[in-house]
């Protein structure tokens, strides 16, 4: 009913906003149920519960951190560092750092950033522009990750590298990082860690569905349920959830050790992470008087909902922050710093917010890492611990690539080869950039094409680029071609196509024989050279990459084994 004036309309501050009661009352469930379906994210009640509650927390957090109207605050704080960069550049007492010549250009890039980081946490920066064109590309990225990321659980075998560095940097031992993960795998110790505070991925997928290696799982729902479950039945999503769930239990195991000794008396590295979240020794006098939770077999935890509120309100919120945000460096998942370095303020349903999404699938795990790890080495350069960053930055830079070069070698397995010659030079190369979660950008260092055949321009593009550019090949490229009199291979581009996009397709516990003994049979079908193709592609990886098959392209059971000596170059 509002008529259009010129003054403009806002929602005023977030703590009037909560203040106002809004209760809908329905004639029963199919009125909800409807009702849902028309103007909600679907028919699920337990969702629409979880939901609210996860707005309301991160409400009453912004409004924790920066008052009642966290919006307000966050427009004083532009306005702020742009004045202070205006008293720097015209010679003025400032507080503003830097080349007075450049201090408004990096006020402004300060100021953008900020925007963009309170869009994201606030949940703008998601909000789309155009809905349906949003969705229609948010659908067509999902569909990609369902037949893409099948195999993504052999490349987190990196994470035990990762979990071993960050159990260090606060003091755990890091034996036992394989046998915590396993143990947090069991049913048992999943409902210890989801009772100890450890909740939050568990239900993720009710509160705003994310997916490691891609980031918000968005568009319609039918397609983001498929990528989350393909994640699930290849183990990608188990594994991380016990990872992360391994090293919180682990740290409040640690912390259950150490509670007979006073805060000085704790080991160094472990006391200086207390402090670095502002935990002091009057506090941990308090955390260590608390009573201890027995998870079977002896293991006691000190647990955040031991620590008594009456006593220190805010303790167990600052204890469970550090075991959480720690974790996030044990398990890289995702942040919203890397999204914006990758997005600006770029809004799905817009031409350029889309193709950025394109652009960015699968490169916000290396983004994460590369902030996460990267800001922490530059943080003990900074303060003075030299040579404890070139330590970790060194530990890091080995586990991961020694790690990358087992999922390497595993992926070589799982597709039917021999493993690469570890001898090879460029190996190491490949193996490095896999630890980092870029293994696919690693096949360069070989050959010109990357391990499905695209140029290093479609690779970098995104995969969206690259469907499109084999769609392309499959239509209007072989129409271009039978009007020119050139030969075309329909049937082998289309079974090409058949072979890597229905979803699910590279699980890869099931990837090799979906191929060997499905596809290459159909292409025998439908592509009168196939056997001279895959002739073709047996001598391809051996100039390329110098690998034979141990399962052979075109034929329905393997010949032999893999040859393992093929590594050390035999």
């Amino acid at each position: 009913r509002r008529k259009p004036t010129r003054q403009s309309f806002g929602r005023g501050s977030l703590a009037n906003q909560r203040a106002e009661h809004r209760f809908l009352i329905f004639r029963d469930a199919d009125s909800w149920m409807e009702y849902q379906r028309l103007y909600g994210g679907g028919g699920d009640a337990f969702a629409s519960m979880m939901g609210h509650l996860n707005m309301m927390a991160k409400d009453i957090a912004a409004m924790e951190v920066l008052g009642p109207n966290p919006d307000g605050t966050a427009e004083w704080l532009k306005q702020a560092v742009t004045k202070e960069a205006e008293n720097r550049a015209a010679g003025k007492p400032s507080r503003f750092a830097g080349n007075p010549e450049t201090a408004l250009d990096r006020a402004a890039s300060t100021v953008r950033k900020l925007d963009s980081l309170w869009g994201s946490l606030r949940g703008t920066l998601e909000t789309p522009v155009n809905s349906r064109f949003a969705g229609w590309f948010a659908g067509a990225r999902n569909l990609i990750t369902s037949s893409v990321l099948g195999s993504a659980m052999i490349s987190s075998v990196s994470d035990l590298g990762t979990s071993a560095i960050a159990r260090h940097f606060v003091g755990i031992s890091k034996r036992g990082t394989f046998t915590d993960i396993a143990k947090a795998a069991m049913p048992s110790t999943r409902q210890e860690a989801v009772s100890a505070g450890l909740i939050l991925d568990s239900a993720m997928h009710v509160f705003h569905a994310q997916a490691r290696y891609v980031g918000t799982l968005d568009g319609p729902g039918w397609s983001s349920y498929l990528a989350d479950r393909i994640l699930t039945y290849s183990g990608l999503t188990p594994w991380t959830q016990a990872a992360r769930h391994g090293f919180g239990l682990a740290f409040m195991h640690e912390a259950a050790r150490q509670a007979g000794k006073e805060f000085d008396k704790l080991p160094k590295l472990f006391r200086e992470t207390f402090r670095r979240y502002g935990i002091n020794a009057r506090d941990w006098d308090l955390m260590r008087k608390m009573p201890l939770h027995e998870i079977g077999s002896g293991t006691m935890l000190l647990r955040p909902q031991e620590i008594d509120e009456r006593v220190n309100p805010k303790l167990a919120e600052k204890y469970l922050e550090m075991v959480q945000s720690e974790t996030e460096y044990a398990i890289p998942s995702g942040s919203h710093r890397s999204k914006i370095e990758l997005l600006d303020q770029n809004q799905p349903g817009t031409f350029i917010g889309e193709v950025l999404r394109s652009f960015a699938q699968f490169k916000s795990f290396g983004t994460v890492f590369l902030l996460l790890h990267g800001r922490r080495i530059h943080g003990m350069f900074a303060g003075g611990a030299k040579l404890g960053g070139v330590a970790y930055a060194g530990s890091l830079l080995f586990s991961t690539t020694l790690l990358g070069g087992m999922a390497l070698q595993m992926k070589q397995v799982a597709q039917g080869r021999d493993p690469q010659d570890m001898t090879d030079g460029a190996f190491w190369g490949a193996a490095l950039l896999q630890g980092g979660g870029l293994g696919i950008y690693g096949d360069f260092f070989f050959s010109n094409v990357n391990r499905y055949g695209g140029s290093f321009a479609t690779t970098f593009g995104g995969p969206l680029m690259g469907r499109a550019n084999d769609l392309w090949n499959l239509t209007a490229g072989n129409i271009l071609q039978l009007a020119s009199g050139e030969k075309t291979h329909f049937g082998r581009e289309l079974t090409k196509s058949l072979r890597s996009n229905p979803p699910g397709s590279t699980i890869w516990y099931t990837r090799l024989a979906w191929e060997r003994i499905v596809m290459d049979q159909l292409q025998f079908l439908a592509d009168p050279e196939a056997n001279k193709a895959f002739k073709a592609r047996q001598k391809f990886y051996m100039r390329e990459f110098g690998q034979d098959f141990w399962w052979m392209p075109g034929e329905m059971r393997p010949r032999r084994g893999p040859d393992f000596g093929a590594a050390v170059g035999r």
